[in-house]
């Protein structure tokens, strides 16, 4: 057989095939908040932040090991270096001396002029609470 008898529709070799790779956590829970958004128009705030508490890539400061007095600093840069995001305050389990002093403060937060804090969602399992920024 020489080369001119050969089939002249095929050029080039089939595509192989690739490993079907199933989508991240995070992706499934965009792919999740796009649908939702689509089927319900935009999210409120309260969907938004339940969704939020099962996405454990979110921006979040751990108080285990730090003192009261290191509550505001913390929560303050957390605020300040994720504009537009919810994030995840860890403030552990205990005799709740530390979830007392966080949430009073993101409370403090919320009730300001010009709050950075549009909402917030106590994730009582993860003795955390996930707040909304502006």
């Amino acid at each position: 057989m020489s080369r001119h008898d050969r089939d002249p529709k095929r050029k080039s070799p089939p595509p192989r095939q690739t490993d079907w790779v199933a989508p991240t956590f995070q992706e499934r829970q965009v792919d999740k908040a796009k649908r939702l958004a689509l089927e319900t128009g935009a999210l409120s705030l309260d969907q938004e932040l339940a969704l939020a508490a099962f996405d454990r890539s979110l921006p979040q400061v751990d108080f285990h090991g730090l003192t009261r007095g290191d509550v505001p600093f913390e929560i303050d840069r957390l605020v300040r270096e994720n504009p537009g995001r919810c994030v995840r305050i860890i403030y552990g389990h205990g005799r709740g001396i530390m979830a007392n002093e966080v949430m009073s403060y993101v409370h403090r937060m919320q009730i300001r002029r010009n709050s950075p804090v549009l909402g917030l969602r106590e994730d009582a399992n993860m003795a955390s609470v996930i707040v909304r920024v502006k």
